[in-house]
């Protein structure tokens, strides 16, 4: 009987189990996601009772205020935080980015201020948080920018096949946009829609340039223009242009494999200085809230913090090698 209790039960936790499984994965299964997304954004109810205003509204905020103040401060910083927020494909508008910079950093500068009593303290660990949304977003677009790269050659050799098939070149990027993965497909997407919608080929190519700064996509982007200018066989262009990229891959990552012990190196170097100051500062408070609190000190964490930077900018020179 016990034995029957057991099975009994183990055999509903076990559906139970996979239930849930199947659930989480039908919910959040990014193929699912993105079909619902793109139902959303074609349904007209989606839209409201107003119905579909075909006028491109820029919204920089859902706040009402913030957003009037960002649509209409015409500032170069504001610009290009928005290109990069657009080049980043992140959902949230850039008035949600600028204000949890600022609630960040002054929530961190009164959580300094109140454990140190120093204004300088707070101030110089203040800052780093200000900044770190839009490493956040420079992180995301440089992630988005290397799997589009890396995409890119197969995407120009499934165009190719498709021009040699007696296709035109908006079916090689309907092709792309239903065979490959995003961010590829959906740039691919975009451009498909813009050219359908009565632009033109050399101003939707141009505007996938203005969303991505890839060189492989301007020598694209160019190849198209010019070709459709002065003629000539567009699939063999494409062809040889995923091979010189594929090519500039494996140079690329020789170059990588050879400077890997410099850079970690690098790494190592630039962390450690402020990873002993956290220590020490735990460790013996005293010994260090001196460089905050006397003349001397000050100096000496100023010319430190120069030093710092100059060293970390010879070392990032030294580890870069453009390919």
């Amino acid at each position: 009987m016990d034995i029957i209790l057991f099975v009994g039960i183990f055999i509903v936790v076990l559906v139970t189990l996979q239930a849930l499984f199947l659930l989480v994965r039908s919910r959040y299964n990014p193929e699912v996601v993105r079909l619902k997304r793109e139902i959303d954004a074609l349904s007209a109810a989606h839209n409201g009772a107003a119905g579909v205003d075909i006028v491109k509204k820029k919204t920089l905020s859902q706040i009402p205020w913030l957003n009037e103040i960002l649509v209409n401060l015409q500032a170069p910083t504001i610009r290009s935080l928005e290109h990069l927020r657009q080049q980043a494909d992140v959902r949230q508008p850039l008035g949600f980015f600028i204000l949890l910079s600022v609630v960040a950093a002054v929530s961190v500068f009164w959580l300094v201020f109140l454990l140190s009593r120093s204004s300088l303290a707070a101030f110089v660990a203040a800052v780093p948080v200000a900044f770190m949304p839009w490493v956040y977003l420079t992180y995301r677009k440089n992630r988005r920018l290397r799997d589009f790269e890396r995409q890119l050659p197969d995407a120009l050799d499934m165009i190719a096949r498709a021009l040699k098939a007696g296709h035109a070149l908006t079916g090689g990027f309907q092709m792309v946009a239903m065979e490959f993965a995003d961010p590829a497909r959906a740039e691919f997407r975009k451009a498909l829609d813009e050219i359908n919608f009565g632009v033109s080929y050399e101003e939707a190519l141009r505007n996938m340039t203005g969303r991505f700064d890839s060189p492989d996509l301007k020598f694209f982007v160019l190849s198209v223009i010019i070709q459709r200018q002065s003629g000539g066989n567009l699939a063999e262009i494409l062809e040889k242009i995923g091979s010189l990229i594929r090519e500039r891959f494996k140079l690329l990552g020789k170059v990588r494999a050879l400077t890997g012990e410099a850079r970690i190196s690098a790494l190592i170097l630039s962390v450690l200085p402020f990873a002993i100051a956290a220590v020490i500062f735990f460790l013996n408070r005293a010994y260090i809230e001196t460089l905050f609190k006397e003349p001397v000190g000050l100096i000496m964490v100023g010319a430190a913090a120069v030093m710092m930077v100059l060293g970390i900018l010879v070392m990032r020179r030294m580890i870069t090698i453009e390919v």
